[in-house]
């Protein structure tokens, strides 16, 4: 700790402080639309899911912008799992079993993102899936 104190690693430096203030008292507009996007989102991929890949259970969104699945109707373990998703689908989400033991073969995708590059990351997994 006495080492991320003289290195200021620790502490808020004055532009953090006045991204903060800011952020609290002039950025509700910015804040709904970005609510409003997740959201589009969630359902986006709901429905991309139920159409291209339903063996993957798409669960509601929880008062966050992260989106857990359940992939474990693919029938692969960990590790064919992990290689499915980075090597062929190129799609980096977080894997479940880093949570513990109950979260293997579920990921979690950020959906605080460009609809666009979202939709372009599931036909990745589609195709993947797919061969």
């Amino acid at each position: 700790m006495q080492e991320l104190n003289l290195t200021g690693s620790g502490m808020l430096n004055i532009l953090g402080y006045k991204a903060c203030e800011i952020a609290y008292t002039e950025c509700e507009e910015w804040l709904e639309q970005l609510i409003n996007l997740v959201y589009h989102n969630h359902l986006e991929l709901k429905k991309f899911m139920a159409a291209n890949l339903p063996m993957i259970k798409v669960f509601d969104l929880e008062g966050t912008y992260l989106q857990w699945m359940d992939f474990r109707g693919l029938g692969l373990n960990q590790d064919e799992l992990e290689r499915l998703l980075h090597f062929e689908a190129q799609v980096f989400f977080d894997e479940g079993y880093v949570f513990g033991d109950e979260g293997a073969g579920f990921e979690r995708m950020n959906l605080a993102c460009p609809t666009k590059v979202m939709m372009e990351a599931l036909e990745r997994l589609a195709v993947a899936i797919g061969d």
